[in-house]
């Protein structure tokens, strides 16, 4: 009921339960909770008035999403929509939303836990303020060390050891949760210029007075292992958005041996070339590749055909999008979102629509891969639905492939792949395979001892788009939150991180 606190204990009936880690697909079973937890039983002698009963009858009961890239508590919001809306094709835009909203509308989908991707030391006040605006979520940052002076400078000079004490003192007193690093996409600045690829890139500086790739990435995956981080390096490679971005997008995994390390966004390095050096689809290769290093997970990177904002701290890649995007020079922070819109007219844009689904389709059958949007860079995140059901229904995949530009079609391998993801599928997608890569042991899972989120969507005869656009209750750390699609209780978000008492 509106408002109300939750009882000691809930028990959730009559639905089927979905939790593929624990080898439970679309089973008729209860999900018992006290005390903000999952339990195999109820307490003892607890009195039946204690127990609030949910009738999950005609609906899928599941872990709450985990959306682990994302941008919405490190971001200056948009009040004013003109930007977005002049261009695009559509007419209409949207604003990013204040926390609070974002909060609100991630509990409305289902999802109760998000990591805020890239933060730098001198923001993490700021943000940490945003996330006491946010209701509901559990909330992660990754802290930005690329350009972080006392730990480049350190690096520069040999001296690990300072660098590291660095960084260890950065993530205690920031209460990040893991590591992000950004790695430009080469030396050519000009405007309008699409970068070139060095193959040479790894070994040599990302900028005058910097260290090269290869010295930064090894110095991070030391640390997070040093430091017993619960996720590794969080990567944003090279050549973001660059035809052929698919070699040293490999060549940077390769030099982390065995260590673990996650791909953000991987749709935008999944690029190889065509014959004239445009764009083609390399999602195969990047899934192949996956495949044969367990030490690797990816968030896809998914884009959706309409209005975004672009956001990103590498520099060069902000100014020559700007540039090609807007045909703007205009000097901007690196950090300052400008609008513009993915169309399926577009022969890029298509592309890049066809090879996000093609990697997830690619790579479902691991427990590596996760789904995501890179909000706003690749839409909004409120778009999720609209994605599964291309990923859920060949028919409406095949048919808004068929609306597209025809190079999506010639140039990714989208077409003949027949797969249609599960229910249990979008669930490892969303759930248990983000909670596996950052290291969230009491998430994505509904066995004893996990925290009680869980989302609970009617099924819907229309299809699993229409499924997945609201749940009908979502249950966040044992409370309530949303009660026959509405929201009934806000609670204060929750900082996730290693150094506090939480994890």
């Amino acid at each position: 009921m509106p408002g109300e606190m939750h009882p000691l204990c809930l028990k959730i009936t009559g639905g089927l339960v979905y939790d593929p880690s624990n080898g439970v697909e679309g089973q008729p079973r209860d999900v018992l909770i006290a005390d903000g937890r999952v339990v195999d039983q109820l307490p003892p002698g607890m009195p039946t008035e204690r127990v609030r009963i949910i009738d999950a009858r005609g609906c899928t009961v599941m872990p709450g999403g985990i959306d682990m890239h994302t941008h919405i508590v490190a971001l200056p919001q948009t009040t004013d929509q003109s930007e977005v809306k002049s261009m695009g094709e559509s007419g209409t835009g949207f604003a990013l939303p204040s926390p609070k909203d974002a909060g609100i509308v991630y509990a409305r989908l289902g999802y109760t836990t998000v990591i805020e991707a890239a933060v730098t030391p001198d923001q993490a006040d700021q943000v940490r303020a945003a996330i006491q605006q946010t209701p509901i979520l559990d909330i992660g940052f990754l802290l930005e060390l690329t350009d972080w002076p006392a730990v480049i400078d350190s690096l520069r000079q040999g001296d690990e050891a300072s660098a590291l004490r660095e960084v260890a003192r950065l993530m205690r007193e920031t209460g990040a949760y893991g590591i992000k690093a950004v790695l430009g996409i080469g030396a050519n600045t000009d405007a309008g210029a699409r970068p070139k690829i060095n193959e040479g890139f790894l070994d040599q500086p990302m900028k005058p007075g910097g260290v090269s790739p290869r010295r930064l990435l090894t110095f991070l995956s030391d640390a997070a292992h040093e430091l017993n981080l619960p996720h590794p390096p969080h990567l944003h490679a090279a050549y973001l958005g660059i035809p052929g971005n698919i070699e040293p997008t490999l060549q940077t995994l390769e030099l982390f041996g065995d260590r673990p390390v996650h791909l953000a966004h991987a749709q935008f390095y999944a690029y190889g070339q065509s014959a004239d050096g445009g764009f083609a689809s390399a999602a195969g290769r990047l899934g192949a590749f996956v495949k044969s290093h367990p030490n690797v997970t990816l968030d896809t990177g998914q884009v959706v055909f309409g209005p975004a904002w672009v956001v990103t701290r590498d520099r060069v890649l902000h100014r020559w999008l700007r540039y090609t995007l807007l045909n703007s020079d205009a000097p901007t922070e690196a950090c300052d979102p400008f609008g513009f819109e993915y169309s399926q007219a577009d022969p890029i844009n298509a592309l890049q629509w066809a090879i996000g689904l093609e990697l997830a389709l690619a790579t479902i059958d691991t427990d590596q891969a996760t789904l995501s949007m890179d909000h706003p860079n690749g839409g909004p995140f409120w778009a999720y639905p609209q994605v599964l059901g291309w990923l859920m229904d060949k028919q409406s995949r095949d048919r808004r492939l068929a609306d597209a530009h025809p190079l999506a079609t010639s140039h990714s391998g989208l077409a003949g792949q027949d797969r249609v993801l599960s229910i249990a599928d979008v669930v490892r997608l969303t759930r248990s395979n983000p909670a596996r890569a950052l290291g969230l042991k009491n998430k994505g899972h509904l066995a004893g001892g996990a925290d009680a989120d869980v989302a609970i969507y009617k099924v819907q005869p229309d299809g699993p788009a229409k499924m997945f656009k609201r749940a009908e209750w979502v249950v966040k750390g044992g409370l309530v939150v949303v009660e026959r699609g509405e929201l009934c209780q806000t609670p204060a978000a929750t900082l996730l991180s290693p150094f506090s008492d939480r994890m």
